[in-house]
């Protein structure tokens, strides 16, 4: 009927209100204080941190899954992680890059390869012109 309220102007009719939603307690930017897991607590000030410089995600199943990634991680490395997602403005949390095995030193550019490759030929050269072909060019 026209000027009658119905299912197609936004009112069901039977005089039930839907329910609201109830807001997640992680939206906010500051913590609740019994979030924390007890495995974490050296790093609760951190986690506030990084919490709050989230801009957006912040919930509930979030925060879990942050805390079990943290849990998994060692205890030295925990507090890195979590620095440097509060330093870059992480949104999530990442592991800290695997160290090279090579400490001290860095990666070489195609230059520096060629130089080398050109140096151990002129090696072989130089072992084959003597006469002494038991010479190693990789061990001088």
């Amino acid at each position: 009927m026209p000027g009658q309220p119905g299912p197609d102007r936004g009112h069901s009719g039977t005089g039930t209100a839907e329910p609201k939603k109830v807001r997640d307690r992680f939206a906010s930017k500051v913590l609740p204080a019994d979030a924390v897991p007890d495995n974490l607590l050296d790093c609760q000030q951190l986690l506030a941190e990084w919490w709050e410089c989230k801009a957006r995600g912040r919930t509930e199943t979030a925060f879990r899954r942050a805390c079990s990634f943290l849990s998994e991680q060692a205890p030295a490395d925990r507090r890195q992680i979590l620095e440097r997602a509060v330093i870059g403005g992480y949104q999530g949390l990442h592991p800290l890059p695997v160290q090279s095995t090579r400490q001290g030193q860095r990666d070489e550019g195609p230059l520096a390869v060629a130089r080398r490759a050109t140096e151990m030929i002129r090696r072989m050269e130089a072992a084959a012109a003597s006469g002494n072909e038991t010479t190693n060019p990789f061990f001088p």
